[in-house]
């Protein structure tokens, strides 16, 4: 994956690194235990959208990479939302299936990661 460091331990992936930003702004990191399942680039609207899984996470990266617009989140199926703002990420240790997104405008931007 280009743009991130990822350290392995005994073939798992055990750290991911965002190294696209510069040390001193660098939040974006995930300690993991595992193998990557999955890496989504996309775009939501205003309409709430549902982001599935494969397999079910143990821990994501969620990145709103819009330079302007903000993106909401839900973790648990649609009922409350979190906000992150412009160029805001989120990792945190999760176990979830799916997900569900919506844009403060028309294509706003994300990146998830999600370990298994």
């Amino acid at each position: 994956m280009e743009g991130f460091k990822i350290t392995h331990i005994r073939g798992e992936i055990r750290r991911i690194e965002d190294t696209r930003q510069p040390q001193a702004k660098q939040l974006r990191a995930i300690t993991v235990s595992g193998n990557i399942a999955e890496h989504f680039n996309g775009v939501v609207g205003i309409a709430v959208q549902q982001i599935s899984f494969t397999n079910t996470s143990n821990a994501m990266l969620i990145r709103n990479t819009h330079d302007t617009q903000d993106l909401f989140i839900s973790f648990d199926g649609g009922n409350n939302f979190f906000g992150l703002g412009a160029g805001e990420d989120l990792s945190l240790d999760i176990e979830l299936d799916s997900i569900h997104l919506y844009g403060s405008g028309v294509d706003t931007s994300y990146e998830i990661i999600i370990v298994g």
